[in-house]
């Protein structure tokens, strides 16, 4: 699963190199909170035939407003959101005479991906907790 992220860029905020930083952050925490077996995308979900074929996603991500890690938890609900209503063709795999190399045909049907979990609970959860500083003066 590969992600992409876009987002509006204010100069006044940040600087290009903290920008890209932030935006490869946002990107490299998702991979890890939803790419993996234990509660996420379990990669063998993806596979058609062990080490022969498997599906590759791509995740587009755009926010309208200068990235923050505020906008973790929505992206992460939207990917959730998403995956569980993800729908690939059945494909079948066989070894082809002709060009002595496995190769594929696409079946009749469709394959979810929330079938590959046990429960809809086995799809990614995302929660993230942060700490929210009150700076009020008096005076």
């Amino acid at each position: 699963m590969k992600f992409y992220l876009d987002s509006t860029y204010e100069s006044k905020r940040q600087t290009q190199e903290e920008y890209a930083r932030l935006k490869q952050e946002v990107i490299s925490t998702l991979e890890t909170m939803l790419i993996n077996k234990q509660g996420g995308i379990n990669p063998r979900w993806l596979g058609i035939q062990s080490g022969i074929f498997c599906w590759q996603l791509h995740v587009d991500l755009l926010v309208f407003q200068p990235i923050s890690l505020v906008h973790l938890d929505a992206m992460a609900i939207a990917i959730r959101a998403a995956l569980a209503d993800m729908v690939l063709p059945k494909v079948s795999v066989f070894f082809n005479q002709n060009t002595k190399n496995n190769d594929f045909e696409i079946e009749e049907g469709l394959v979810s991906l929330s079938e590959h979990a046990k429960t809809e609970t086995e799809l990614p959860t995302v929660v993230t907790m942060g700490v929210v500083w009150s700076c009020l003066r008096s005076g």
